[in-house]
């Protein structure tokens, strides 16, 4: 398994409408892990993408995309000080990145 756990029932159901190019609106919990019916889709169409549309800055929302190309200590100065709202980072640049 990719993600090495089971979906649950929620979450197979809005990857099943995700693949099938339905509009998907998710009310969970905190913690339950939303995310996910968003990668699931990308096991099944390798040569496709997976674009995650959201309306952050409209709401005034700060987020900052951490990469290779920008990942440095003025970023992560910017990040401790919090100037954004919310950092995405993926899990191995994280875990591998001692500034983080």
């Amino acid at each position: 398994a990719v993600f090495k756990r089971c979906p649950c029932d929620f979450q197979v159901e809005a990857a099943l409408a995700l693949l099938q190019c339905e509009y998907v609106i998710l009310v969970a919990p905190t913690g339950s892990d939303k995310t996910l019916p968003l990668w699931i889709p990308s096991l099944f169409n390798s040569s496709g993408i997976t674009a995650i549309i959201t309306a952050l800055k409209v709401v005034g929302i700060k987020v900052v995309s951490v990469t290779t190309s920008n990942a440095s200590a003025d970023l992560y100065k910017d990040i401790a000080a919090c100037k954004y709202h919310i950092v995405i980072i993926p899990p191995e640049r994280a875990k591998s990145d001692a500034q983080f």
